[in-house]
C-alpha cells in the first residue's frame, strides 16, 4: 500500500526507490512520482560515499582464524551505522568458538553466499544448508551455530552496528544433539 507517494518514485535512474514487494498496481502508482530531496534523512548526511575497488583489496584476520576478511568500507562510510566484509575460508582447519551456539549482538545481519557452501543451525529455524547465491537475514540476537563448511566457502556480510559483539551462549533445548 502507497501511504507517503513522497517517499517512491524514480530517482532518475528508472528505477523506483521503493516498491520491492508492494503489489503490481503500487509499483505502477509509483511510476513518476518525483523523489522529495526534503525528506533526506539525517543518516544520508552522515555518510561518505565508499568505492571499494577489488584491485585493492587487502585480506586480513578476522573473528575466525579459518577465514581471511575483506574490509569493504563501509564502517568508515556510514561512521560504524554499518560493517560490510567478504569473509573466505583460507584453508586452516580447525575448531573455534563459532562452532558452539553463539549470538551476535547486532541489529542486522545479512549474508549473501558468493562461493561454495555452510551448514548452520539456526534456534528455532533447525539446520539450513547455505550455498552460492544464497541469502540470510538473521535476526538480531539469534542463537546459532556453524556445523560444517566447504573450503571454498566465501560470503559478503552486512551487520550493524559495526562494533558489534558476539558472545557464545546455550544452545537451545530443541536443537541437534
Amino acid at each position: 500500500m502507497v501511504t507517503e507517494p513522497a517517499t517512491l518514485g524514480f530517482i532518475g535512474t528508472g528505477v523506483p526507490a521503493h516498491g520491492i514487494g508492494e503489489t503490481a498496481p503500487a509499483r505502477r502508482a509509483m511510476i513518476g512520482t518525483p523523489f522529495d530531496a526534503t525528506r533526506e534523512t539525517d543518516m544520508a548526511k552522515q555518510w561518505n560515499f565508499v568505492h571499494a575497488r577489488a584491485n585493492d583489496a587487502t585480506w586480513t584476520p578476522g573473528l575466525r582464524e579459518i577465514f581471511d576478511y575483506r574490509d569493504l568500507g563501509i564502517k568508515d562510510g556510514t561512521g560504524g551505522d554499518y560493517v560490510a566484509h567478504i569473509i573466505k575460508a583460507n584453508g586452516k582447519s580447525m575448531q573455534d568458538e563459532v562452532q558452539s551456539w553463539h549470538v551476535h549482538d547486532c541489529d542486522f545481519q545479512l549474508v549473501l553466499v558468493l562461493n561454495g557452501w555452510a551448514e548452520f543451525e539456526y534456534e528455532g529455524e533447525g539446520v539450513h544448508r547455505i550455498q552460492k547465491g544464497d541469502c540470510i537475514l538473521q535476526p538480531p540476537r539469534i542463537r546459532h551455530r556453524e556445523i560444517a563448511c566447504s573450503e571454498d566457502f566465501e560470503v559478503l556480510e552486512v551487520v550493524s552496528p559495526a562494533n558489534f559483539g558476539t558472545r557464545i551462549v546455550e544452545g537451545p533445548q530443541e536443537a541437534a544433539a
